[in-house]
């Protein structure tokens, strides 16, 4: 199809316009900015068709006079001729083709919107997958020339690009009500789940999350603690190969001594970026060591029960009769069996060795997490 050069610009600039909207609201207000350009009318509009009911969604609508746009879209558009015959054919086409001006007249269509003479149409449907997913549609005044072969030319290049940007916008908002959706199921779950990328930089957190990464008297260590414990592990998750890793960070706040937090991260299925890390909080004491007892020596397994238990190693040397030195000794030990570096490291490291090839509980109302 040949186009003369002010409308091939104005095509261009046009495609380049709706091209670049995302939602279905910028879509509709790109187009009738831009559409006046390439078809002249004195009114314009855009809709989705309803497939279920068959109702009109109005994405929008300009210069039209609004209690006939209104009349149109509550019952008019159910006796539309041209609407009917694009729903077919899937081509644009103008009353002009269909009727003769005396039999257009004639149409239900005229009562239907309270019409002294009815308005000269152009209609183009919005095809996908063989079916209407919407229609334009153009008018003309009854004593304004009729639409051209030349109009509905460039309608058929119009619908090509309105179609793709359609498809583009309605699947923008179906990602973003399932993330809605998504996002709702995450927020009750009744444990605090974070969600982050290979790196470790945080994309969601739910409410009970925040609480523990808020800025507050006091919690500024936490947080750094439980967001270097997130590191380790999404670093143990993509350098190591494993499918799950667990950190502790012990509570050192006025009334919780301890007490710890419980990261485990672990692999989103279908999706090698992602990571998700759910954290609970629970007593130190908690946690069962007795999987290390055909492990570790006896004082070895002896001092790391304590270190459970979130003792210092003063207290540890009081309740085993010991020196805080041996106390030392044996944490170096045990430091260089689990091959760490800190008692966090060192009680995760231990626990999770636990788990290896069982199923963790980590929801407090639900026992067990896959």
């Amino acid at each position: 199809m040949s186009l003369r050069t002010p409308v091939r610009r104005a095509l261009l600039e046009f495609v380049d316009a709706i091209h670049g909207s995302l939602e279905m609201e910028e879509l509709g207000e790109r187009y009738v900015r831009c559409i006046p350009d390439l078809v002249a009318a004195n009114a314009y509009g855009f809709y989705l068709l309803n497939a279920p009911s068959g109702a009109l969604r109005r994405v929008a609508v300009e210069g039209g006079v609004e209690r006939y746009v209104r009349r149109y879209e509550m019952n008019g558009f159910r006796v539309d001729p041209l609407l009917r015959s694009i729903a077919s054919d899937g081509r644009p086409i103008c009353e002009s083709q269909l009727y003769s001006e005396g039999e257009w007249q004639q149409q239900p269509l005229r009562k239907a919107l309270a019409m002294r003479r009815l308005v000269r149409m152009l209609e183009a449907p919005i095809m996908s997958d063989g079916a209407p997913l919407g229609t334009l549609f153009f008018t003309r005044g009854p004593d304004e020339p009729p639409f051209t072969p030349g109009d509905l030319q460039v309608l058929e290049v119009i619908c090509s690009h309105v179609r793709a940007a359609v498809r583009h916008a309605l699947d923008f908002q179906h990602a973003q009500q399932s993330r809605e959706v998504a996002e709702g199921v995450l927020q009750v779950l009744g444990a605090a789940l974070l969600l982050s990328d290979r790196t470790g930089n945080i994309t969601f957190a739910n409410r009970h999350a925040e609480s523990f990464l808020s800025y507050s008297a006091g919690a500024g260590s936490q947080r750094d603690r439980v967001l270097s414990a997130l590191r380790s592990n999404v670093n143990c998750l993509t350098s190591g190969g494993t499918q799950s890793a667990l950190s502790l960070v012990p509570l050192e706040d006025a009334g919780r001594q301890g007490q710890c937090l419980l990261l485990k991260s672990v692999r989103i299925p279908g999706n090698r970026d992602m990571v998700a890390t759910f954290i609970h909080e629970q007593a130190a004491t908690g946690l069962d060591m007795g999987h290390v007892v055909d492990v570790l020596p006896t004082r070895e397994r002896e001092v790391l029960e304590l270190v459970a238990e979130g003792l210092a190693n003063k207290e540890i040397a009081q309740r085993l009769f010991i020196s805080p030195n041996t106390v030392k000794y044996h944490l170096k030990r045990l430091f260089a069996t689990y091959q760490v570096t800190s008692r966090a490291e060192l009680l995760a490291t231990a626990y999770a060795s636990k788990l290896n090839g069982e199923r963790v509980g980590l929801l407090p109302q639900d026992p067990l997490i896959p």
